[in-house]
């Protein structure tokens, strides 16, 4: 028989005045078992929000090919742009031959985020003048901005959809495939380290507009088409292909001006504050992204007060639940992921290690709940190894959670956390308690 148990929730709810407004004890047991076990509930105990800019996060060797531009109502105009080095093994061309063409191939895998997709997307291609490379420690990153030139030197304009299967092949100069042949040809290029030095690399850089970002394929292939000189009809043709390699990123960037995000703006590769924006200065919700590695941070201000339960207490379980906006998600472009990585940081936001159970697996918010049900989806934590952690020792003592997007470097995707007060969809943390 289980009844509820008031003296013990009027305890409760005194010690927790503070910080819950919603607390729930009941009794274990009946006649033919003596016992004072009781399972108590705090489902509201306060959570403090905030969003998280990262200065500078490693988007080298992304898993696809992220291309395109639309305009996002709350984190401003979002574009990827991807730079590539190429990389062939065989530098032999037969002297009976001739340069017929070179173009590039992009192969669709996919991915479509933001945008219309009824309006066509334009591919600029560019080449690169200076060696992919990174900063001091060499990774590529969203503050890697490197030069290239203002000559368009291929371009495409195409209709495509998240369900488009198909590819863009982009046409590039005859001068620059003959300068290939030639090299390749007259053994003045006859390793990778040569060509490297010749050719830095190409940049795909999208037009203006509302057209939404593509994912292609992460290698992209550049084919040399050459003919054998025989007599017609016996022409031979004969292609050479140099596909992209580890050195090859995605430049994602947003431009939050005239949002409430605007002061974590990037500007000439730095951001001009780093500044943690708490939900009450961006309108009740915070954020999470891809790309540009927005995400939301947790704290929960009230901790300390569960010790007031003493050793009698055990904790079976705390969740936290967080609610994603209402209407900033659908089943289509704006898809919620399936899963959120959870890290431990420090009070500098500095990065201490990921969430993880007792068993060491690591924890992720999970996704409850359908962007096309009734009832609002919302991810769900298990963060009870990590509040006992923060009970029992003083390592954790200033630490917090945040939840960033998955794939950081191979997505735009965005998810909008809601913290109103108001709401009855607000986020928050549910503990349970057994008191003998």
């Amino acid at each position: 028989m289980r009844s509820r148990y008031i003296s013990i929730a009027i305890i409760i709810v005194s010690l927790f005045f503070a910080c819950s407004e919603s607390t729930t004890s009941y009794k274990i047991g009946g006649d033919l078992i003596d016992t004072n076990l009781r399972i108590v509930k705090i489902d509201t105990l306060t959570i403090n929000t905030y969003t998280v800019g990262s200065d500078s996060i490693a988007l080298q060797d992304a898993a696809k090919v992220l291309i395109g531009h639309y305009q996002d109502d709350d984190l401003g105009v979002v574009s990827s742009k991807h730079y590539a080095e190429f990389e062939t093994t065989d530098f032999s061309i037969v002297q009976d031959s001739k340069f017929e063409s070179l173009s590039v191939v992009l192969r669709y895998d996919g991915y479509y985020h933001g945008g219309d997709t009824l309006t066509t997307k334009t591919i600029n291609v560019h080449r690169v003048l200076e060696k992919i490379e990174g900063y001091d420690n060499g990774s590529l990153q969203n503050i890697t901005d490197l030069e290239y030139d203002t000559d368009i030197i291929g371009s495409k304009t195409f209709s495509a959809t998240a369900k488009t299967k198909d590819s863009v092949m982009i046409e590039l100069p005859t001068a620059l495939g003959q300068e290939f042949f030639d090299k390749i040809k007259n053994k003045e290029i006859t390793t990778q380290l040569e060509f490297k030095e010749f050719f830095n690399g190409l940049v795909f850089v999208p037009t203006d507009g509302d057209a939404g970002i593509i994912g292609y394929n992460k290698t992209i292939e550049m084919s040399m088409f050459y003919s054998l000189d025989r007599p017609e009809p016996d022409t031979e043709f004969t292609r050479k292909v140099f596909t992209s390699g580890y050195k090859n990123y995605n430049k994602i960037h947003s431009d939050r001006t005239g949002t409430t995000l605007e002061s974590l703006q990037m500007e000439k590769g730095t951001y001009i504050s780093q500044i943690t924006l708490a939900s009450s200065e961006t309108d009740n919700v915070t954020y999470v992204q891809g790309g540009s590695d927005l995400s939301t941070k947790v704290t929960i201000p009230h901790l300390d007060d569960l010790r007031k339960f003493g050793a009698d207490a055990t904790l079976l379980e705390a969740k936290l639940i967080m609610y994603p906006e209402v209407d900033s998600y659908n089943s289509n472009d704006f898809r919620l992921k399936d899963s959120l990585p959870i890290y431990i940081i420090d009070n500098k936001n500095k990065y201490i290690k990921q969430l993880t159970s007792v068993s060491g697996a690591a924890v992720y918010g999970m996704k409850r709940g359908d962007e096309k049900s009734i009832e609002p989806p919302f991810y769900s934590v298990d963060i009870t190894t990590y509040i006992n952690e923060l009970l029992t020792t003083k390592e954790f003592d200033n630490n917090s959670l945040i939840l960033k997007a998955p794939a950081t470097k191979d997505n735009t995707s965005r998810i909008i956390f809601n913290d109103d007060s108001k709401s009855k969809n607000k986020s928050y943390l549910e503990i349970l308690y057994a008191i003998y």
